[in-house]
Parts: structure tokens; sequence; C-alpha cells
């Protein structure tokens, strides 16, 4: 796969240990991605997983605040709340 000069986003449903993540990133940048990030929606990070994909060859790690880290950073409040309302 050529990626040379591509941003890439990873997207994932939810990351618990990471280390499929972390392959995956070193794989594109080694096939010549200039940037590489990960989004998900359950953020678990177990056994220090978030410190090492932070470590790794990605560039951001984002995740929904659907479990409280470092990384949630994307709110589903909203989502949530217009869901609710949707089925009152």
């Amino acid at each position: 796969m050529d990626c040379t000069g591509k941003s890439v986003l990873i997207v994932d449903d939810m990351i618990s240990t990471g280390g499929t993540i972390i392959a995956a990133a070193q794989a594109l940048r080694d096939a010549g991605a200039t940037s590489v990030s990960v989004a998900c929606t359950h953020g678990v990070f177990v056994n220090n997983a978030l410190e090492r994909l932070t470590q790794s060859a990605l560039d951001k790690v984002l995740c929904c605040n659907t479990l409280d880290n470092d990384a949630a950073l994307i709110s589903v409040a909203g989502l949530i709340a217009d869901e609710l309302k949707r089925c009152a």
C-alpha cells in the first residue's frame, strides 16, 4: 500500500490494549504516511495503553467521552440528548 504523502485516520469502535492500532500506525508510516491519527468510540485503554499509543507512531489519539480518560475529547452528550428527546 502506498500512503506516501497522505494523512491517515484510523477509526475503531473500541481500543483496549492498543496493540493492533500501534502496529497499524507503524505500518502506515513505513508505507509513507505523513501523519497517522486514531479515533474511537470507546477508549478503554488498559495496561497503560493510552501512554503506549501516545508514544507510538501516532500523531493524535481521540475518543468519545463514553469512558473518562485524557483522550476523551469528543462529546456524545448531544447525540444522547437528541435520542432521548426523540424517544420521549
